[in-house]
């Protein structure tokens, strides 16, 4: 059935409009890259007159960013950050949590095979480290080919051997169902690495220093997109030998003090490298500058630092934003923005000498999967009803949140595909319950051991199927995490890691782990084949298809999609700043306009 519009007529209806879109939804679920960096920003004066004895006084007691900020040079940027603790590619987290590490340092230092490419409506995937790559008429065996003397920030040479060991390294450091897994884990072998039978990837053919092929169990036609992602990105064997155990992530909740070496710092194949990082009294100091040795074009700015000062209260209960004091000053020349400063400046930006950046980020997803295998919810009428009787509208913690049309970001969908959504209509969910096969059920658990600021509508949720239904469900928080499979749905969120649909829709059929149902097992069929499918328009319909197809089985009840932006102010002279949507470089394009005045 065509756009999963069931047998009842009645279904039907108008599409939703979706209206602006927040950044506050952005901060709660965790941005992906430097929104996450802090989680407010007040004004730094009293009566329009900044505080300048206990700035001055601050400063004196924190030597580090008093020498952060001095200098300032219009080839070094300065940008206002919450912490700079670098994060290791492999590790989930690091990639993943942006909120705890600086992830978009990531994109300065590392380099992959391949990376994206921003165009002005479209994002595409090009060569990187790779010269070129090509893939087998199965889709199953890509070559890649490096380009000539390749090498790490350090000097030295970056062969494919470097290649396979960053992915083996990655595999054997991923949690179960981690993010390298989810990259790397459809490489031949990669399975036997990770449990231990095998100690290397066999899936990786070394031909020469700078040719390789990559052997894949399944075809995958995102295969060179998902290798954008820094989890493959390419390592040093012998510097990530030298790393302090507490080099990385939550070094500044164990340490106050230390400075690392140079021989500690990580070397990559970025547009630059890191020459200082170091913890003191909490703060983290942290200088990237110009990778000599980088194989594209070399970036304008001489260095990047990261001024880390945090906000501080005084007696009276104000906070001085030492961001937007530095900012005022003309010592920082790019600032994020949250909260209710985003639409005042925004506002007044025309009649200000910065600039108001807007950049906009992935989608955020957010849905209810049913498990098909666990009743009642095995039942194709009873996960209709309770679809039809759930008025997703009560997810909008503002007025700028849409709810969800679909399960793919508008986005991520092809031109001319179907966007329009099932309506809430509980008569229909009633005709749907009452040739469901049991309606005197006993009550159904939802687990959340982690409820959030939803929490209070999951509460709506239920209450409408239970005033429109008769269907009873209690909110608990103690069934284990290794019980999963038996639970009978899930709330799941996410942003998809690499633009492409195979990120959004591959998650829901295991998500209870290995599923049995014909449900689950007929949509992961549809998922493979559009999967291996290298024709990117007949692609694109396989993969609507699978959508249609679980929208259709109400496996999934879409909740939000929204693509929030990350707002910051730049100086005037700065040109070229732009957040990625998805991973790549932030300060690679930056350069400053010599011509531009200077506070």
């Amino acid at each position: 059935m065509d756009n999963g519009a069931w047998s009842k007529s009645k279904l039907m209806g108008s599409n939703i409009v979706m209206p602006k879109i927040v950044v506050a939804i952005t901060l709660t679920v965790g941005g992906i890259m430097i929104v996450a960096c802090s989680a407010r920003q007040t004004d730094p004066t009293r009566d329009g007159q900044v505080k300048e004895n206990e700035i001055q006084d601050v400063l004196q007691e924190e030597p580090v960013v008093q020498t952060s900020v001095a200098d300032s040079s219009r080839h070094v940027a300065r940008i206002r950050a919450y912490t700079c603790l670098i994060p290791d590619p492999a590790i989930d987290r690091a990639s993943a949590d942006r909120a705890e590490t600086f992830a978009p340092i990531v994109h300065e230092i590392h380099a992959g095979l391949t990376r994206l490419s921003y165009g002005e409506d479209r994002v595409s995937v090009e060569s990187a480290l790779a010269e070129k790559y090509e893939v087998d008429d199965d889709g199953k065996q890509f070559a890649f080919t490096l380009r000539n003397d390749l090498k790490f920030s350090d000097g030295s040479a970056l062969t494919t051997n470097d290649v396979k060991w960053s992915w083996e390294r990655a595999l054997k450091k991923s949690s179960p169902g981690g993010r390298a897994i989810r990259i790397l884990g459809g490489i031949v072998g990669a399975d036997g690495l990770i449990t231990g039978r095998l100690d290397e990837l066999t899936g990786v053919e070394i031909v020469d220093e700078r040719k390789m092929f990559v052997h894949l169990g399944k075809a995958r036609a995102a295969f060179p997109i998902m290798l954008t992602d820094p989890v493959a990105a390419v390592l040093n064997e012998v510097n990530v030998a030298q790393w302090p155990t507490q080099w990385t992530n939550d070094a500044a909740d164990r340490v106050r003090n230390v400075e690392f070496e140079p021989h500690q710092l990580p070397v990559g194949a970025g547009p630059f490298m890191l020459v200082e990082f170091g913890v003191q009294n909490w703060h983290t100091t942290c200088r990237i500058v110009r990778n000599p040795h980088f194989w594209g074009e070399s970036p304008s700015l001489d260095a990047v630092e990261f001024v880390t000062e945090p906000l501080l209260g005084d007696a009276e209960g104000d906070d001085i934003d030492f961001g937007a004091v530095h900012f005022a000053r003309g010592e920082i020349d790019m600032r994020l923005l949250v909260g209710d400063e985003i639409a005042e400046i925004a506002d007044g930006a025309a009649n200000e000498p910065y600039r108001y950046s807007d950049s906009v980020g992935p989608a955020t997803l957010a849905y209810i999967v049913f498990n098909p295998e666990v009743a009642p919810f095995d039942g194709l009428n009873f996960r209709r009803a309770i679809v039809s009787a759930s008025d997703t509208s009560i997810f909008k913690p503002g007025d700028d949140l849409p709810v969800a049309k679909r399960i793919v970001p508008a986005s991520l969908r092809h031109a001319g595909a179907d966007a329009s959504r099932l309506p809430f209509n509980p008569d229909v969910g009633r005709e749907y319950w009452d040739d469901s096969s049991d309606s005197t059920m006993p009550p159904i658990v939802f687990y959340d051991e982690n409820p959030g600021w939803y929490a209070y509508m999951f509460r709506q949720l239920f209450n409408q199927w239970h005033a429109e239904l008769g269907v009873n469900v209690i909110i608990s928080s103690s069934l284990q995490l290794s019980d999963v499979p038996r639970r009978s749905m899930l709330f799941a969120i996410h942003s998809p890691p690499y633009p492409d649909v195979h990120a959004v829709l591959s998650p829901i059929p295991t998500i209870f782990g290995v599923n049995t149902s014909p449900e689950m097992i007929e949509l992961s069929k549809q998922l493979e084949e559009a999967a291996a499918e290298l024709d990117a328009v007949e692609r694109a319909r396989k993969y609507l298809a699978a959508e249609n197809y679980a929208l259709d089985q109400a496996l999934v009840l879409p909740i939000w999609s929204f693509e929030a932006p990350w707002s910051h102010i730049v100086q005037p002279w700065v040109r070229g700043f732009t957040i990625p949507r998805y991973a790549g470089s932030v300060f690679e394009k930056v350069s400053f306009d010599e011509t531009a005045p200077k506070r």
